[in-house]
C-alpha cells in the first residue's frame, strides 16, 4: 500500500497506473522485454513486459505511458522483443500478500516500476502486431534466448531452469517445488533479478567475443 501510495504522487497523470480503469480494455504498446513461454498440457501462456503507448476504451482512444506485465493464454501468436501490438483483456492490479513467507509478486513488480498486470486469452487477445528492424538491444535479447537454449542442452531439467533464471533472467519455467524452496529460505530475490542488468551483463558479454 505504501508503494502505491508514494508513486501516486511521483508518476504523471497519464501514466496507466493513474490513468487507465481496471477491467476489459484494448491496450497498445511496445514489447520491452524477451517473452517467456511457459507450457503446461494444451495450455501456453506468453509473458512480457510492455511498454504502453494508448489504451482503448468505449471507442475512445487515450495516449498513457507506463510499463505493463502481460501474459496472454494461448494467442497463437509468435511475440518476439521489439514488436509493436494492440492487446484485448483485461487489466487489473497485482493481487496484494497478507502472509509475509509469501513471495510478494506485486512488490517485486513496483520496484521495476511496473503496477498493473494485463491478461489476454485465446488468439483475439493479439488485435495487431507491427514487426520492428532489429536493433541493438533485440540482437542483445537473441542472444539471451540462444543462451538458454544451450543451457537447456548442456543440463538437465530443473537445474537448466535454475541456471536460466539466475544468469540470464529468465524466470517463469522453474518448477514450482524449487520456488517454494526459496521463497521459504527468505532468498526468492535472487530469482528477481533485473532484467535491465541483465541486458548490460548479456550486452558485455557480447562485446568481449
Amino acid at each position: 500500500g505504501f508503494l502505491y501510495g508514494s508513486n501516486d504522487r511521483a508518476l504523471a497523470h497519464h501514466h496507466i497506473f493513474l490513468s487507465a480503469p481496471e477491467g476489459r480494455i484494448s491496450l497498445e504498446g511496445t514489447v520491452v522485454s524477451v517473452p517467456e513461454i511457459v507450457k503446461r498440457g494444451r495450455k501456453e501462456t506468453v509473458s512480457f513486459v510492455l511498454s504502453s503507448k494508448n489504451f482503448y476504451r468505449a471507442g475512445t482512444v487515450y495516449p498513457t505511458t507506463g510499463k505493463v506485465q502481460v501474459f496472454l493464454h494461448n494467442p497463437s501468436h509468435q511475440i518476439n522483443y521489439g514488436d509493436y501490438l494492440r492487446l484485448r483483456g483485461s487489466l487489473e492490479a497485482p493481487k496484494k500478500v497478507s502472509n509475509p513467507y509469501v513471495f510478494d509478486y506485486g512488490s517485486y513488480l513496483s520496484h521495476q516500476g511496473i503496477f498493473r498486470i494485463f491478461r489476454g486469452i485465446g488468439k483475439f487477445s493479439v488485435a495487431n502486431q507491427k514487426i520492428q528492424k532489429p536493433d541493438l538491444f533485440c540482437k542483445i535479447n537473441e542472444l539471451r534466448s540462444n543462451l538458454q537454449f544451450r543451457l537447456s542442452r548442456l543440463f538437465p531439467s530443473p537445474y537448466s531452469e535454475l541456471a536460466a533464471a539466475l544468469i540470464l533472467g529468465f524466470r517463469k519455467n522453474i518448477p514450482d517445488e524449487i520456488k517454494e524452496v526459496f521463497i521459504k529460505t527468505g532468498t526468492a530475490h535472487l530469482l528477481a533479478i533485473s532484467g535491465l542488468n541483465i541486458s548490460l551483463v548479456v550486452a558485455l558479454f557480447y562485446f568481449a567475443m
